[in-house]
Formats: C-alpha cells, structure tokens, sequence
C-alpha cells in the first residue's frame, strides 16, 4: 500500500494515538472472516499502556501465497468501526 495517501493518514493516526495511549503493549485477534479462498478481513485490536486502538485488516493472497494487506483502518472507539452486533450484540 506504499504511496496510497489512506495508508498514510492511517499511519499518521496511529502516530497520534500512540503520543495519546502510550506504546503498543500487545494485540489479540476478534476476528478472522473469509471472505474467499483469497480474500480474508481480520479484526483485531492494539492494546496500549492507557487505552485500546480498533482495527481491521483486509488481506488478499496473491498467486505466489504470499498475504498482502489491501486495506486497513483503525479507530479508538469500536463503534466506529465494527459492525454493531460486534459491538452492542445481537
């Protein structure tokens, strides 16, 4: 995703939290959906000295079999980010 100015500005956020919720201090894996034997989106979070950072991964798997991330966001609050059953249940 080198040059893609979204990536950049995700990044740059992730900066920006880090000054706020202090450095990662671990992640785990919410979730891992295929989507297709190529495409997977994987849910996870970040977990830092103060607070929790959200996020999601799209990831395709290319000819060769190597996973390529296609896609990404991250965001503070889980509501603004993952679907609502994940959230608030069903």
């Amino acid at each position: 995703m080198e040059g893609n100015t979204q990536s950049l500005t995700q990044a740059n956020g992730l900066r920006q939290i880090e000054d706020f919720y202090g450095k990662p201090e671990s992640f785990d894996i919410v979730r891992e959906v295929v989507i297709s034997p190529r495409a997977q989106m994987i849910v996870f979070t970040i977990n830092h000295a103060k607070g929790i950072v959200f996020g999601r991964f799209q990831v395709y798997r290319t000819q060769g079999g190597e996973w390529i991330a296609t896609e990404f966001k991250f965001h503070t609050e889980a509501a603004a980010l993952l679907p609502a059953e994940m959230v608030f249940g069903k």
